[in-house]
């Protein structure tokens, strides 16, 4: 059971359409996963007035599916 969580793959505009995990509670965007210039995932929480209670169970299997399906680094000069 994730309690209302949901991951989507996406494409982010502000990042040269880059492949990134959109991590959301309901209604509302919480996180992203991306991919750092070495090719490391970075999970991105963003800013909010309260408490996000996560499922662990679910964000292991989260992190797993970006670990396989988003690309590798790609070298920006």
């Amino acid at each position: 059971m994730n309690d209302g969580w949901s991951a989507e793959i996406a494409s982010d505009p502000t990042s040269g359409f880059e492949l990134v995990v959109e991590i959301s509670e309901g209604d509302s965007h919480r996180a992203t996963i991306r991919r750092d210039t070495s090719g490391e995932l970075r999970l991105i929480f963003y800013r909010s007035n309260g408490d996000a209670e996560i499922p662990v169970v679910w964000l292991r299997d989260v992190l797993e599916r970006a670990e396989r399906e988003l690309p590798g680094a790609k070298l920006r000069s």
